[in-house]
């Protein structure tokens, strides 16, 4: 009787409950993946690690934050080397969400603070679905 009871029950709640979306994924990118068109979907974190050395007076900064609706820079700082020696280089790391559905930009340029001078330029296309 047990059987006959529960397996209704059973394929009523697999109907009931809404389906869940695929479990979020973590895309690790570096400076060898500029140029490129990142396939994400809602939920993903998208992390970009580009090498950096502030002592030398250039900075990362974003100069195409992606569209709100689609995805949103969460995490932005620089991580210097464990070296113990001035002047060693770092990471700059930015941390992407994917928020919604649709195709947007991040840009960030390596350049010196005041002079304008470019060093590397980082930007990727990010195509995001459910």
């Amino acid at each position: 009787m047990h059987g006959r009871v529960l397996l209704p029950l059973a394929a009523l709640l697999a109907l009931a409950l809404p389906a869940t979306p695929a479990a979020a994924h973590r895309i690790a990118l570096t400076a060898d993946d500029s140029g490129s068109t990142v396939r994400a979907h809602v939920g993903d974190r998208i992390t970009i690690a580009l090498d950096a050395n502030e002592t030398t007076g250039y900075r990362w900064s974003v100069t195409t934050a992606p569209k709100p609706a689609v995805a949103r820079v969460t995490r932005d700082r620089y991580v210097a080397q464990e070296t113990g020696m001035a002047g060693s280089g770092g990471t700059q790391r930015y941390t992407i969400r994917v928020r919604g559905t649709g195709r947007t930009t991040f840009a960030a340029t390596y350049a010196q603070v005041g002079s304008g001078d470019v060093g590397q330029r980082f930007r990727i296309v990010i195509r995001a679905r459910r």
